[in-house]
């Protein structure tokens, strides 16, 4: 995994955590 991708992953949880 690159670091683009690990920031990609942690954005993407991020925007969930912030949904629900």
């Amino acid at each position: 995994i690159t670091n683009h991708e690990a920031v990609e992953m942690a954005r993407k949880l991020a925007l969930k955590e912030g949904l629900l």
